[in-house]
């Protein structure tokens, strides 16, 4: 995984997720590529969304960044949460669109409660209540009331990724700052 250089940090660490069974699905993205590389990049993630046994959909490019671009993916261990992800991005209800989509991708009940009603932690309190590698690896906004059950998901996929692939482990550390 730690050659997917295409990929985001955080989403190499979105597709460990899913292949550790710690999330059913996830979004993923490129890091910023130019036009003419994009060909070559939908090649390489094909290949190894393939060789992980993961079922994916290119969901969208963007390309706010111009002339570059971003690819986005919709990535799942089996095809029924691919289309669980594809159903909640067709809500056009915000609420609905944000419960829908955080049960499809694994996150915890409580937390998509607490983002959809507003009572998530704020940056300060993250700051505060989390380790340094809890944020490292914080891939939802845990709720004010559920915090501290939410964060075991996250200490139970940083654990997994130290253990497997330590380079990305560090490098995760590395971007979070205190």
């Amino acid at each position: 995984m730690e050659s997917a250089t295409e990929l985001t940090l955080q989403s190499r660490i979105a597709i460990l997720a899913v292949i550790l069974d710690i999330k059913p699905a996830s979004l993923v993205c490129t890091d910023l590529i130019q036009p003419g590389q994009v060909p070559i990049a939908k090649e390489r993630i094909r290949e190894l969304l393939s060789r992980c046994n993961l079922v994916y959909k290119l969901s969208g490019a963007d390309y706010q960044n111009e002339p570059f671009t971003s690819l986005w993916y919709n990535v799942a261990k089996t095809q029924e949460f691919l289309e669980r992800m594809q159903d909640a991005q067709d809500h056009k209800n915000i609420n609905e669109y944000d419960d829908t989509l955080g049960k499809a991708l694994g996150i915890p009940d409580s937390a998509v409660k607490g983002f959809v009603s507003g009572k998530k932690l704020s940056q300060d309190e993250i700051r505060a209540k989390l380790t340094r590698e809890d944020r490292a690896f914080m891939f939802f906004m845990p709720s004010a009331d559920g915090w501290e059950s939410e964060v075991g998901v996250i200490r139970n996929l940083a654990a997994k990724i130290k253990e497997i692939s330590p380079v990305l482990y560090t490098e995760a550390l590395s971007q979070v700052k205190d």
